[in-house]
């Protein structure tokens, strides 16, 4: 619900995938949220996951910046990289 998801996807998140189990319980939101998404937001997912960015860091930094600010979102991934 913080993050920009219905009370009713999350309950149902919950029952498909038990209270413990966070990981799962985000990635149905986030899997439901991409399927019914508008394109640009869809189309970002897949860009950010395409460049090896797990769902997860995805879904969080679009949460975090809005999913019209992609550019912000790669300068984020590029500043949190560490060094070699």
């Amino acid at each position: 619900m913080g993050m920009g998801f219905s009370r009713d996807a999350v309950a149902k998140a919950i029952e498909e995938n038990g209270e413990g189990n966070l990981n799962a319980i985000l990635d149905s939101l986030t899997q439901a949220a991409s399927s019914s998404a508008s394109p640009s937001n869809s189309q970002l997912v897949s860009n950010f996951m395409g460049m090896e960015f797990s769902r997860d860091a995805v879904a969080k930094a679009i949460e975090e910046n809005g999913n019209k600010r992609g550019k912000i979102i790669m300068q984020n991934f590029i500043s949190n990289i560490p060094s070699l």
